[in-house]
């Protein structure tokens, strides 16, 4: 969804026009603890002059997170969009925002990615995250625009320099852009198939000349 119009982004997921102002921040995936959503408020709070719309989309996971966010609402423009969303529907929250945001917590004793983070990187827009492991993609090739977890100051501060250095915070993710044209599900299935089709028959497979293309 590059390139298409906030207005038609907003209406083809059911929300109100009247409400998505300003700078549009998103927090995309299923709402748990620990995917950091009051760090963010927190970091708000912060965050000097700011006009802004702060959507949460996916499915809830606690209850707490539900009631935090109707909190908040007294103080920031939030919107919630409280469902389980498929991969065409986060693509289209993606394409809605101006900023991304990732404030992860640390999963202690599990090994994980982010299969937000991925879809995310498509967006071409800024993704400002945490240094949690399931984050490594990011920190590795974007570490100017993350911060420790759980610092909902520093989260703040980087919150602001993005606003008022956007242009050049999209020009300094180039770099995770092109490692998610890389790594694009269709290009790592063939990479896979490649390698068992090698090792079946000793044979690769013919090279196909490949689009960089990002939804």
């Amino acid at each position: 969804y590059l390139g298409y119009p906030k207005n038609i982004l907003v209406k083809s997921l059911g929300l109100n026009d009247d409400r998505v102002r300003g700078l549009t921040l998103v927090i995309p995936g299923f709402l748990r603890h620990d995917k950091g959503l009051d760090v963010l408020l927190e970091a708000l709070s912060y965050v000097r002059d700011l006009d802004s719309t702060i959507i949460v989309a996916g499915e809830p996971k606690d209850k707490a997170i539900i009631k935090l966010i109707d909190e908040a609402g007294d103080k920031l423009n939030t919107i919630l969009i409280e469902r389980y969303l498929s991969n065409d529907e986060i693509l289209r929250v993606i394409g809605l925002a101006d900023i991304l945001v990732l404030p992860y917590r640390d999963k202690p004793g599990t090994y994980s990615v982010s299969g937000i983070l991925h879809l995310s990187m498509g967006g071409l827009k800024p993704i400002i995250g945490s240094r949690a492991p399931r984050l490594v993609e990011l920190y590795q090739y974007a570490p100017r625009l993350t911060v420790p977890v759980g610092s909902p100051r520093e989260l703040a501060k980087k919150i602001q320099w993005t606003v008022e250095n956007y242009d050049y915070a999209v020009a300094y993710m180039a770099t995770l852009y092109s490692y998610a044209a890389r790594t694009q599900w269709l290009r790592m299935a063939r990479r896979h198939l490649n390698v068992y089709l090698k090792l079946s028959t000793g044979k690769e497979e013919e090279p196909i000349e490949e689009a960089y293309t990002i939804s």
